[in-house]
This record gives structure tokens, C-alpha cells and sequence, in this order.
């Protein structure tokens, strides 16, 4: 981070930088704005010349168009035609003609129309007489075709004066040439349209020329010499070019925007009916000094305003930038106190972190002595608490009063809950110290169930509750697993469902799940056990009519030393340990446990498992442990065959208290 070590020095470089980036935008601004002014401003003074060009072509029409009327008028007379034809037949003699004709054409004199003089040809183009003006010698004088139209000569000089001659055949209702007249008219007109010099400035002009061949010739340029004058054209020049482009019949303009040197603008353009062209010139200092006036004009009324701009910017940001800067090193301030502050609490954090791991390596050995103390001790108390009880179990089989067995029974009871809890607190130790590890085994999954159902049959009898199983046909009987924690797992949930239901049934379904996802939402280790041959899950749950359990207490009744109610304890007894050791060992197995209740309608106890399926051996396997129990557990059948034909033939060998539904 950049620090505020001198924060006047870092004012003035940001005002600085500032009006100098402002500057440079508003001059760009100027030129985006003022270029195309420029060219607009160009393209008028364009369009002005070539207006300046169309409008003398106009009057210079209408000044030959007025001359051609005239001459028409002199030979449309049709009293001269009758004596031109009188004269053709032989009715009048030439002398005759000649003082008849010069009456009638001193009548057509005018000079205030500019008719100076006239000359009448006969057919053979022979002079028959003259009123006025006479005709210059060099000059053709006479249409030189028979269209019929009028020509145009000259323009030609009578006694230093400039004049223009414009002949018409003098022609019958037929069309037969009878004779040709010559009209010379003054030019006054076209000096008075060739020095107009109106928006050209002094250094412009009009120009008339004509091109024959590969000459130039100016018309009435009078101003600079006192008879036309002819040059030759150069085409690099950019009067010949312009020239040689109106006699072709082109108009447009000559104008080189890039040169540089001094130069002429020029419009140029053909006089219809006549080999005359155009020119109207202007110098490039008269045709760009008014662009460059208001040229400058804008450009000194934008730069007024960006340098008030800059000014106006400038005074703000001294105003503003005093008080950013000041806010920016409050800022600075209090990030480095904030940053200084953070790392002092990263520094905490770490060293609490340091401390919670060194308290949690250490909790972790006390907590794995705890379990070897509590290992150890399990197996010595278990020990002699063995003999007790079965110094107690042979007392039983003495003889004894009713007193004495009222006190031997007490003291079996003591001992069986004493010894219960040691077995419990062992293997919740186990667990914990990990020393517990699978121990897998083949074994037949009927054997198993009616060991375990045989166990609790007898207890059920005494609570009046029906104890019933399912297990399909689609099951694998024979498995690789062990055994002894799905005994275990299963003699506890048993023994809860009967201990806490009062009326009803007890009931343990066993079916294939799915190895994934549980019913209750419960993902499944993806890592289960891996035993030879092929995998299969099962899922076994143990459904009763008891108490139930409230919600809130569903996910936590599998935590050690965990009841619902502290007055279950006194009522049914118990540590809270089972369902802790049931997960545990269910975890092990490869599955998950969970619990689905209502209270005051009982419980499900749900628990996944993963084992191997097995083939079924060609010999018959050994007695199931049932057919080896004392009486009183309630089973003396003979256990069913490895392929279950036994149990769908009978309906299996359960205990005379327990059914099985299909």
C-alpha cells in the first residue's frame, strides 16, 4: 500500500495530473468538434463558387439566348424575303434589292438592344448591302451549314470595341436558303458578367475561353489584353486541365485540399450551345481566410472554455483532494491499527490452536489409558465376580428354605447386573482403545436367529408378548461375518424392545437392502469390510409396541451413558451403554443404525450389515445351539437345514413362543 508520507506533495501530483489529463480530453473534444466544422464550413465555400459558376452561365444564356431572337426577328421580315425573291426571279435588279434592303434594316438598328450593325448575303453568301457597323475582314461572317439555326462568330474587334456576331439564314416556308444576315451586337453585357467580381475576392476572376484543337483562346479578357489572345493548353496545369474538362461538357470544381503553397480554386463549366467554357476562379487565401476565421473563432471559444473548465476543476479538486488525502491517511491509520490487531489475534489463534492440539493429543492418551484401565479392571473384576455368581448358581441347586432362596436369588441377580455392566464398560473400552476388530466366521444365519430368538423367548412368555421373525426365502443362509457383534447388536435391541414393551408384540425382520442409502436418509460406509466372495447387505429391524421415543431424543440415544428418562433407570435399570456399543459395532460391520418412533406406539430399531454370501456346503451343518439349552430357555427342536427346506416345510425350529410370517 502506498503511504501518505508527504500529503501536500501528493496534492499538488494529483492536481496536476489531473488538469493535465482534463487538458488533453478537452483538446481532443476540440479537434473531434472542430474538424468536421472545418469541413463543413469548406464544403459551403464549395458550394458557393459552384453557385457563383451556375449563375453567370445563366446570365450569359440569357444574354445569347436575347441575341439569337434578334437576328431571328431581322430574317423572319417577309417583305425582305418577297424582294429576295422577286430579285432570284428577275423582277427587281440587284441595285433594286440592295436600296429596298437598306431601308428596312435601318429600321432594325437599336442600339440601346446593342444591334450595331447588320450585313445581308445573298444565297451565294455574296455581300449585298450593309447598315451600320461594318463587318471585320478576318471574322466568318455567314453560317457555314443550312440547318437553319443561327450561329454564333466572333467575338471580334470593330474599331477597338469588342462585338459579337451572330448570323441566321434567311429561309422559305419550303426550307430554301434566300440569303443570310449578320447581326453585330455590343458586349457590354458580357464585360459587365466577366469583370463582376462578387464574393471572389481581389484576386478572383471570370474567365471566357473556347478550345480549338490543342489551343486555348480567353474571350473579352479585356482587362488584360485589347484583342483575344490564344495559348496553348497544358493539362498539368490546373487551368488547361479544367478547360479541356469543359469543353468536353464536364462541370464541377478544381480544388487540392492538401496543397500547401498558394493556389486557385476553380469552378468550371460548359456554355450550352457554344464552344465557349467558364471559368470562375478564386485564390486559396480569399477562399480560405473566412473558414479560418470562424475556424478560429470556435477553436478559441471551445479552448475559453476548457481552460475555465480546467480552472473551475482545478479549484475543486484543491478542495477535494485536501480532504481525500486527509480521509485516505485516517484510513491508512486504521488499517495498519486494524492489521496490526489481526495479526496479534491470528498469533492468539495460533497459539490457541497449538494448545487445543496439545490438550487433545493429551486427551487422547488419557483417554486411551482410561480404556486400558478400564479393560483391565473389566477382567479382574469379571473374573471373581464369575465365581461369585457361580458359587451362587450351585447354591441354587441345594437345598434351600424359601428365605434362602428368596436371598440366593437376590444375590444372582446382583451379580448377572453387576456382571452385565462389567461386559458392557468392556466392550465400550475395546471400542474406544480400537482394539476392536472384526473377527469374520461362517456362519447360518437360521442357526443364529433361533439361538437369539430362544434367548429372549422365555422372557417374552413372562411379559405375555408375542415374539415373531421374517425371514424370506431370497435370504443367503450361509455367510462369512462376525458373528459374535451381530449376536451381540442383535441380544441388545432384543432385550431393550421386550424390556420396555408391556403388551403386544416383538417382532425381528431381516431383509437385503440397498448397500448405499438407508430408508431413514442414512448414508452407508462406502468402505465396508471386505470379505471373500460376494457382498451382500443386509437389513435387520426389531419393531415393538412399547413406549416409544420423542423426537428430540432420537438422535441422541445413541451416545454413551445416554437414556431417555432418568426414571427409566429406576424402573428398568441399565447403564446406557448398549446402543452405544450397537453403533459402534454396526460401523464396524459396514452399516448404520437408526431409530424410527412415535410415543405411546412403539419403536423401530433399524441397522444395516455388510457380510458375505456363501454357497451352501454338500454336508449338513452342526446342531444349532438351541438343541443345547436347558429346558427352561424353551427349545428342544432340532435346528432347520442349511437350504432352510426344514424351515419352509415347518415353519422353522423357533422357540414354542415364537411365529414366523413369511
Amino acid at each position: 500500500m502506498v503511504r501518505l508520507d508527504n500529503p501536500e506533495q501528493w496534492k499538488k501530483t494529483i492536481i496536476g495530473y489531473s488538469t493535465l489529463g482534463i487538458l488533453a480530453i478537452g483538446i481532443l473534444i476540440a479537434l473531434v468538434s472542430i474538424i468536421p466544422y472545418y469541413n463543413h464550413l469548406q464544403s459551403d465555400a464549395e458550394q458557393q463558387l459552384i453557385a457563383a459558376l451556375r449563375s453567370r452561365t445563366m446570365v450569359l444564356e440569357q444574354f445569347l439566348s436575347k441575341c439569337r431572337d434578334v437576328t431571328l426577328q431581322v430574317t423572319s421580315r417577309s417583305q425582305i424575303k418577297k424582294s429576295l425573291s422577286a430579285y432570284y426571279h428577275g423582277e427587281i435588279s440587284r441595285q433594286e434589292l440592295a436600296l429596298y434592303t437598306a431601308e428596312r434594316l435601318k429600321e432594325a438598328l437599336n442600339p440601346e438592344a446593342g444591334v450595331i450593325g447588320i450585313t445581308r448575303f445573298d444565297r451565294d453568301k455574296q455581300a449585298l448591302v450593309q447598315v451600320g457597323a461594318a463587318l471585320p475582314q478576318e471574322c466568318p461572317c455567314v453560317a457555314e451549314d443550312n440547318s437553319g439555326r443561327e450561329a454564333i462568330h466572333g467575338p471580334a474587334l470593330i474599331e477597338g470595341t469588342p462585338v459579337l456576331l451572330v448570323s441566321a439564314p434567311i429561309t422559305t416556308a419550303t426550307g430554301d436558303v434566300l440569303g443570310y444576315d449578320t447581326v453585330i451586337f455590343r458586349t457590354d453585357g458580357l464585360r459587365h458578367i466577366l469583370e463582376d467580381k462578387t464574393g471572389l475576392g481581389d484576386t478572383g476572376g471570370v474567365l471566357l475561353a473556347r478550345v480549338q484543337g490543342e489551343q486555348g483562346e480567353w474571350l473579352f479578357n479585356l482587362h488584360e489584353a485589347s484583342t483575344p489572345s490564344t495559348f496553348p493548353i497544358d493539362t498539368k496545369d490546373p487551368v488547361g486541365a479544367t478547360l479541356l474538362k469543359a469543353s468536353e461538357g464536364q462541370s464541377g470544381l478544381y480544388n487540392p485540399h492538401f496543397v500547401l503553397a498558394p493556389h486557385h480554386i476553380i469552378a468550371y463549366g460548359p456554355i450550352p450551345d457554344t464552344c465557349w467554357v467558364l471559368l470562375v476562379m478564386m485564390s486559396s487565401d480569399k477562399f480560405y481566410a473566412p473558414i479560418r476565421v470562424q475556424t478560429s473563432l470556435l477553436a478559441g471559444v471551445i479552448l475559453g472554455l476548457i481552460v475555465l473548465g480546467v480552472l473551475a476543476i482545478t479549484l475543486l479538486l484543491r478542495l477535494l483532494t485536501g480532504k481525500i488525502i486527509i480521509h485516505a491517511s485516517e484510513m491508512e491509520a486504521e488499517i495498519r491499527r486494524k492489521t496490526l490487531a489481526l495479526e496479534k489475534e491470528l498469533q492468539e489463534r495460533r497459539q490457541m490452536q497449538t494448545a487445543l492440539q496439545l490438550a487433545k493429543e493429551e486427551a487422547d492418551v488419557a483417554n486411551r489409558a482410561k480404556s486400558a484401565f478400564l479393560a483391565n479392571m473389566s477382567h479382574e473384576i469379571r473374573t471373581p465376580m464369575n465365581a461369585i455368581i457361580g458359587i451362587a448358581d450351585l447354591l441354587w441347586e441345594t437345598p434351600l428354605n424359601e428365605e434362602q432362596k428368596k436371598f440366593v436369588h437376590i444375590f444372582r441377580d446382583a451379580g448377572n447386573n453387576l456382571l452385565a455392566l462389567i461386559n458392557d464398560i468392556l466392550d465400550l473400552s475395546k471400542i474406544e482403545s480400537g482394539k476392536q476388530v472384526l473377527q469374520p466366521v461362517e456362519f447360518y444365519l437360521d442357526n443364529l436367529v433361533n439361538d437369539t430368538i430362544a434367548l429372549f423367548s422365555t422372557r417374552a412368555q413372562e411379559k405375555g408378548l408375542e415374539l415373531t421373525v421374517r425371514l424370506p426365502d431370497d435370504i443367503p443362509r450361509l455367510l462369512l461375518g462376525d458373528v459374535g457383534a451381530l449376536r451381540q447388536v442383535l441380544f441388545n435391541l432384543l432385550g431393550n424392545a421386550i424390556k420396555f414393551t408391556e403388551t403386544g408384540a416383538v417382532s425381528l425382520h431381516i431383509e437385503v437392502a440397498d448397500p448405499v442409502v438407508s430408508p431413514s436418509g442414512a448414508t452407508a460406509d462406502p468402505n465396508p469390510p471386505h470379505f471373500p466372495g460376494q457382498p451382500v447387505h443386509l437389513r435387520f429391524s426389531v419393531i415393538d409396541t412399547g413406549l416409544g421415543i420423542p423426537p428430540e431424543w432420537q438422535d441422541r440415544i445413541f451416545d454413551s451413558f445416554t437414556q431417555v428418562d432418568a426414571s427409566l433407570t429406576r424402573r428398568f435399570g441399565g447403564t446406557g451403554l448398549g446402543l452405544a456399543i450397537c453403533k459402534r459395532l454396526v460401523e464396524l460391520m459396514g452399516g448404520q443404525i437408526w431409530v424410527d418412533s412415535e410415543p405411546g406406539k412403539g419403536s423401530t430399531f433399524t441397522f444395516t450389515a455388510c457380510m458375505v454370501a456363501l454357497p451352501p456346503p454338500h454336508l449338513p451343518p452342526a446342531v444349532s445351539v438351541e438343541n443345547r439349552l436347558p429346558e427352561s430357555a424353551g427349545s428342544s427342536e432340532q435346528a432347520p437345514e442349511p437350504d432352510g427346506r426344514h424351515r419352509r416345510e415347518t415353519g422353522a425350529a423357533l422357540p414354542p413362543t415364537a411365529t414366523k410370517s413369511r
